[in-house]
């Protein structure tokens, strides 16, 4: 039986203060590191680029102190738990380099907890030594069914965030204004160095689950899960999450399932750093015989600041929902942006692939009546001139038409 969020939430915040203490029984077995303890605060001090630690236990009490002193900002140590214990972290985990942690078991931040590092990795799925060390893209796999949650607050300096487990929850806040924010749901998982940092493998039999409730800041936000049955909830977002670009990256957000249903009714904002609109794209498993759905509700915002183009919004899935305060904009003072839900004209979504059986629906109230680069009036759409799509090859009775174009 799944509990509910809020369960597993106050079951974590009931943990008696013993189950969790600094960081224990310790053996580097990559990579030259100096592990000292005085008092609350643990410190470890890393003399080689890369680092390998087993730990029996890796968990912070509150008001406890874990630090990592680390070469460079790039610099990385590979933390793994070998013992039983879950990762309880409810003081500070510190570092000015890159922190994996690995535990099979599940990993929480409690609700006190913070973690405040150049970049940090928190995996129930294991990685292979060698490939940590060698560097380059990573394969995460394993079994686990354990969960990666986060109640508190995780901040990347510089770099990027990603939580990887069969099921990712946010309720905290993170935040990575120059990186990436990256949560994925399953058991074998990629991340790689590329514009587009996770790859899921779907149809695996634990499939994936991704839930954020929390805030998510980055210059570009990644959601993705394997899914499961077609019932179920494969990435639900009722947050808030925003996008806003760096000098490196473009600001996008994406929620992409390979099966099962795609729920937004949160806030999803991107934008590049210049003022340029960026690119929010939600897009839902398809597979013969197994129709999910991609529930829109609440905002969906790739406007532009000052005087630029709006951004592009695609919503994509076999079968779409737009709810009543459904609100997509894409608007620009120098040109509107593109939204296309159910793909592009006539079903095509620009990569020579079709969307399914996408349902047509009623547009939310609050998404007519916006300003494209026309100005008001009849023609003139969220996103720009004619630059608005809602197809779908059937309807709501079941007829066979186009949609047609949505405000």
């Amino acid at each position: 039986m799944r509990l509910p969020l809020a369960c597993l939430i106050l079951g974590f915040q009931l943990l008696p203060s013993f189950l969790m203490a600094n960081p224990s029984g310790e053996q580097v077995v990559a990579g030259s590191v100096d592990i000292e303890r005085a008092g609350s605060t643990l410190t470890a001090t890393q003399s080689t680029d890369k680092a390998i630690i087993n730990w029996q236990d890796f968990s912070i009490a509150s008001g406890e102190l874990t630090k990592f002193i680390q070469p460079s900002a790039s610099s990385a140590v590979l933390n793994r738990v070998m013992g039983d214990n879950l990762s309880s972290i409810y003081g500070t985990l510190q570092s000015n380099g890159q922190v994996f942690l690995i535990n099979p078991n599940g990993i929480v931040v409690g609700s006190t907890g913070v973690i405040n590092t150049a970049g940090f990795i928190a995996s129930t799925q294991d990685v292979a030594n060698q490939d940590f060390l060698s560097g380059g893209n990573l394969q995460f796999s394993g079994t686990s069914t354990a969960a990666v949650t986060n109640l508190g607050s995780i901040s990347a300096t510089g770099g990027n965030v990603f939580l990887i487990a069969s099921e990712v929850r946010n309720a905290g806040s993170i935040q990575a204004p120059e990186g990436v924010v990256g949560l994925a749901g399953g058991t074998e998982v990629l991340l790689t160095e590329g514009t587009e940092k996770l790859f899921v493998q779907p149809g695996l039999p634990a499939g994936g689950t991704v839930e954020n409730t929390g805030l998510i800041e980055a210059a570009a936000a990644e959601l993705k899960a394997a899914g499961g049955n077609i019932y179920a909830l494969a990435i639900k977002n009722a947050g808030t999450i925003r996008a806003t670009g760096s000098e490196m990256i473009n600001g996008r957000v994406m929620l992409k399932a390979s099966g099962g249903n795609l729920s937004q009714t949160g806030t999803v904002q991107a934008i590049n750093t210049d003022g340029r609109g960026g690119e929010i794209e939600l897009a839902g498993g398809i597979r013969v015989g197994q129709p999910g759905t991609v529930t829109v509700g609440g905002t969906l915002d790739a406007s532009a600041q000052g005087e630029k183009q709006g951004g592009k919004i695609q919503v994509t899935g076999q079968q779409i929902k737009l709810e009543s305060d459904a609100l997509l904009e894409a608007n620009g003072a120098t040109g509107g942006g593109t939204i296309l839900v159910g793909g592009d004209y006539q079903g095509g979504n620009g990569r020579g692939a079709k969307c399914g059986k996408t349902f047509c629906v009623v547009r939310g109230p609050d998404s007519s009546q916006r300003r494209g680069a026309g100005g008001w009036g009849a023609g003139d759409f969220v996103g720009g001139r004619l630059d608005s799509i809602l197809w779908g090859d059937r309807g709501p009775w079941g007829q066979q038409r186009r949609c047609g174009r949505i405000c």
